[in-house]
């Protein structure tokens, strides 16, 4: 994870009052593939492409699944993943409770505004596809 990525999780969880772990970022089931099921020789499998879009619908594996180096998976994070991650936390930690405390535009403008200040990008430049690092720059 670069520094744009924590400075990013940094002030999202800040903003929302939540706690995004790594694996929450890059599906820790890959990274913790002792077995073998998901992953051979330093790639993800098949097997392990199909479980990410599973776990992770809205994942970009467009261009990582051509050449799926494990070490790059961060590269599948796209805007819309980032929503998803943070609405899934907040839900996680308000359960229960009634209602959202969020709404979904609440959340992407929060995502859009953190995306704004780390990258130094404008409003309009984020996209729901746009990808974290590719597309916007992160590093």
């Amino acid at each position: 994870m670069g520094v744009d990525l924590l400075d990013i999780v940094f002030r999202l969880e800040k903003a929302f009052s939540i706690t995004i772990d790594r694996g929450d970022l890059v599906p820790g089931f890959i990274l913790n593939d002792k077995q073998g099921m998901y992953t051979a020789g330093g790639k993800v499998t098949t097997q392990g492409l199909d479980e990410i879009r599973r776990q992770m619908p809205s994942a970009d594996l467009s261009s990582f699944e051509k050449n799926p180096v494990i070490w790059q998976l961060a590269s599948i994070l796209t805007v819309r993943t980032l929503c998803d991650i943070v609405e899934q936390k907040i839900q996680e930690k308000n359960k229960g409770i009634n209602g959202p405390p969020y709404s979904r535009a609440e959340i992407e403008n929060g995502v859009a505004k953190a995306l704004c200040e780390v990258l130094a990008i404008k409003p309009e430049e984020i996209k729901p596809e746009a990808r974290i690092y590719q597309d916007l720059g992160a590093e």
